[in-house]
């Protein structure tokens, strides 16, 4: 975190600078997350990017390897599972509206 001496390139596959040098000012964490602020050229106003959609970050190892085969990881949908577990009960009390046995299929 701090001060930030040269440029970064933007990463992300759907950002609009991507493949981009952006002109780093500094890397602090706002919003709770770590993030790159810069420059905007055309408006000269300060902007940021998650540090993770730039090179500031080194790649993330599970994406290296499954080189776009995987979209997820095993340890998020484990996690994604116990929070729909967590969920399940509060959404059986809901109005029979909102039920998805309620829906054609």
């Amino acid at each position: 975190m701090g001060t930030i001496s040269g440029p970064v390139r933007v990463t992300h596959p759907f950002h609009p600078l991507r493949g981009k040098k952006i002109a780093a000012v500094y890397r602090r964490n706002n919003w709770g997350e770590d993030r790159v602020m810069y420059l905007e050229r055309s408006r000269k106003r300060p902007r940021s990017i998650p540090a993770t959609w730039t090179d500031i970050v080194p790649e993330d190892e599970f994406r290296r390897i499954s080189q776009g085969r995987a979209t997820f990881r095993a340890s998020d949908l484990i996690e994604l599972s116990a929070m729909i577990e967590r969920l399940a009960p509060s959404l059986q009390r809901r109005p029979m509206a909102y039920r998805k046995d309620n829906f054609a299929v």
